[in-house]
């Protein structure tokens, strides 16, 4: 008799589980999700994961109550991302949220079960990570970057800025895919504003003041930094270059700008990580990533340093300031 009861009251208890919404049968256990990024140790790098996690426990996901973090950075060495996506990969998270090209190809390589949400990839069709944005199928989704339509509009400033460019140097990374498609998508575009785009290519930090020689040898109007991890490593060295050649720059990222690039035009790295958040949470409650369609970003942030703009002796357009979201004096 007792038998009967305990086994008719766990089958009451099991049919409330079951009709319970699929947000609070989530909330009963530790979702684990890992993050494989590029640096942690930097005040940008600190506010973008704090961004993240403050976007996830506004839909009810808290560390150290029903959330575990799991995460490793490559703090710009391009050839971490393998090992380290291997080392993630292995503690069975939920999902796994990987910033750039490289690193969504490294977990990729690692991983086909595993969900995956993307941040910053520059052109995922093109890299086989998804089917479609409205379809990605497999087990990829999350966010990419805008593309071609963006990367014209980098060209576009540094001819605005400084009226009269028509040669532009770019400093590129042969072996990184995101930066192949950049250089060859910009190249299409480049003659349809009448600029002569130089692409520089470096592989090593060894060789990187032989190409930055190379590029003050070629007398360039402005200059244009790929968002790569090597050059991003060495990015003060390449901006100190570019002040001392009095090269209006443009970076991709926003903290470039603010360590003295002339300016920045990227996707609002915020809003991008809230939007992150969003996937994350609905592949906990049980969301399939090839069901859920891969955003491009539709706010832009636009830094200018004027700070810059005075020791090269630029004179920003009185639009720019209109446009801008942060001028750093």
């Amino acid at each position: 008799m007792r038998g009967s009861i305990h086994g008719f009251l766990a089958a009451i208890v099991f049919t409330v589980l079951a009709a319970l919404p699929l947000g609070v049968a989530a909330q009963s256990r530790v979702a684990r999700v890992a993050i494989l990024g590029m640096e942690a140790q930097t005040e940008a790098g600190t506010a973008l994961r704090q961004t993240f996690l403050d976007a996830l426990r506004e839909r009810g996901w808290e560390e150290g109550r029903n959330l575990e973090i799991m995460q490793r950075w490559v703090e710009d060495r391009a050839e971490r991302y393998l090992p380290l996506a291997a080392e993630l990969v292995a503690l069975r998270p939920d999902v796994i949220v990987v910033q750039s090209t490289q690193g969504t190809r490294a977990v990729r390589e690692k991983t086909d079960a595993i969900p995956i949400v993307m941040l910053d990839v520059a052109d995922p069709i093109a890299s086989g990570f998804i089917a479609s944005l409205a379809r990605p199928g497999g087990n990829i989704t999350g966010l990419s970057a805008q593309g071609s339509e963006m990367w014209g509009k980098w060209l576009q400033l540094l001819v605005e800025v400084r009226p009269g460019t028509s040669r532009i140097a770019a400093l590129w990374i042969p072996d990184n895919p995101a930066s192949t498609q950049r250089r060859d998508a910009l190249a299409a575009i480049a003659p349809q504003l009448a600029i002569t785009l130089q692409s520089f290519m470096v592989t090593t930090a060894e060789e990187l003041p032989a190409v930055l020689a190379d590029i003050a040898q070629w007398h360039p109007d402005a200059f244009l930094l790929d968002p790569s991890p090597l050059i991003g490593i060495h990015r003060r060295e390449v901006i100190a270059f570019a002040l001392e050649q009095r090269l209006p720059t443009l970076a991709a990222f926003t903290q470039w700008a603010r360590e003295g690039a002339l300016m920045s035009f990227s996707p609002d790295a915020m809003e991008i990580r809230r939007r992150a958040a969003d996937y994350v949470d609905r592949i906990l409650r049980g969301a399939k990533p090839a069901d859920l369609p891969v955003e491009q970003p539709t706010k832009f942030e636009f830094v200018l340093n004027l700070k810059t703009a005075r020791a090269i002796g630029v004179q920003f357009p009185s639009l720019f300031f209109a446009r801008a979201d942060e001028v750093i004096e």
